[in-house]
């Protein structure tokens, strides 16, 4: 019923009087990538397309106050539909395409880059699985992971896509040093090339030239993603808190700003753990998102367990989010 209502509701203006219904709940929205070509095969909706986008941001303007990080953070309480932007991993779009959108519409944003792979020392695996799987020659392949002996057929472009389904839920729940095995294994079977010289145009990472521009722009702020994008909660307290410190130094370092915020990697509750949070607060963190949906209510809020909202690819489900008319059906 909630789908067939979504489309009257829209055009018929009623989520501006729905807006009140939010009042001071902060919905944050999480984005990826921003692609202004063709979408390939193995992105799924990472990606949004530019024109797409824009509407979001123009939807926003009439409809929302953006908000910075630091207001959602320090400030007691929010105003009326307030918003926040934020976008993970540290795409080279988001410098080249999201940036300069951001400006025109002067609305603040954080982006939650990953160290390593701004350093061009490691891919984002789950990109990089995603071109292999989908490239490959190979009709089927056979993985072994831990006890289970797994066999995939490649014949198909559903056949890939679940098989890239099946193998990222599998590889998140190794410890990350079998991860990385594993994927090394996966290049040498795939007979795939995947380098930096060759990466496709939506896989580039941002350059620290980059993130120093964008840092410069007191809209823009830069958290971390960690270094290496791993499951936490699969690490060892050692590799957390390297993963924790290290890319904050990073960034750092390279910025001369203090990098204040996180973003687990792929966030869900099971994905990091007490240990994690403790980290981040000795690590000298202000706060951290995650990927668990909901509104931020400024009464209830804990600075590490920020709720987003995975950012629609369409407007006519969009719009429901950012107005709260979600929150009133508990539809999400």
């Amino acid at each position: 019923m909630y789908d067939l209502l979504k489309k009257p509701v829209f055009y018929s203006g009623l989520y501006r009087i729905s807006a009140k219904i939010r009042k001071k709940r902060c919905c944050i929205l999480l984005y990826h990538g921003i692609h202004d070509s063709p979408r390939p095969p193995e992105h799924s909706d990472k990606h949004l397309a530019l024109s797409l986008f824009e509407k979001h941001l123009r939807y926003l303007k009439r409809y929302c106050h953006i908000i910075s990080l630091a207001e959602l953070i320090y400030q007691p309480d929010f105003p009326e539909n307030a918003t926040l932007l934020t976008f993970d991993d540290g795409y080279k779009n988001n410098y080249t395409l999201v940036y300069s959108l951001l400006k025109t519409y002067r609305m603040p944003a954080t982006f939650f880059i990953t160290t390593g792979f701004i350093d061009r020392t490691l891919f984002l695996w789950t990109d990089q699985l995603d071109y292999l799987i989908t490239y490959t020659p190979l009709k089927s392949l056979y993985l072994t992971i831990g006890n289970e002996r797994l066999a995939l057929l490649l014949h198909t472009r559903e056949d890939r896509r679940q098989a890239r389904s099946q193998l990222k839920r599998r590889l998140k729940r190794v410890p990350i040093s079998l991860q990385q095995s594993l994927m090394q294994e996966l290049v040498q079977k795939c007979r795939v090339n995947y380098g930096w010289d060759t990466l496709p145009e939506n896989d580039k990472p941002l350059s620290w030239h980059d993130v120093k521009e964008m840092a410069k722009n007191d809209l823009i702020t830069i958290g971390s993603h960690s270094v290496s994008h791993p499951i936490l909660s699969r690490c060892s307290l050692t590799e957390q808190k390297r993963e924790l410190a290290f890319s904050k130094q990073r960034i750092e370092q390279e910025t001369q700003r203090e990098c204040f915020a996180f973003a687990y990697p792929n966030g869900k509750l099971g994905d990091f753990n007490a240990d994690t949070i403790e980290l981040l607060i000795d690590t000298g963190y202000s706060a951290a998102v995650t990927t668990r949906v909901g509104y931020v209510d400024p009464q209830h809020r804990d600075r590490f367990l920020f709720c987003r909202f995975g950012a629609s690819d369409n407007v006519i489900d969009f719009a429901p989010l950012v107005s709260g008319f979600s929150h009133l059906l508990h539809s999400w």
